[in-house]
């Protein structure tokens, strides 16, 4: 390899606080990303966010959510 390259959204450093804050009042996050599912793992851990799918196209990323029930 002679070089990696790595791209990833930042995340505002309030974000976790929120998700944390929605969990303790029982809503319960879900986060659809357009990102490849490694991406979108990774960004959710670093929210807190325990239930994700990644590659959802944004005029069908309502879908997904269907399956988490």
């Amino acid at each position: 390899v002679v070089a990696l390259f790595a791209v990833a959204d930042s995340l505002k450093p309030s974000s976790r606080e929120a998700i944390s804050s929605l969990r303790v009042m029982g809503i319960t996050s879900v986060m659809l990303s357009g990102d490849n599912q490694t991406t979108a793992d990774a960004v959710a851990r670093e929210a807190g966010i325990e239930r994700v799918r990644g590659i959802c196209c944004p005029t069908i990323s309502w879908r997904p959510y269907a399956r988490f029930n």
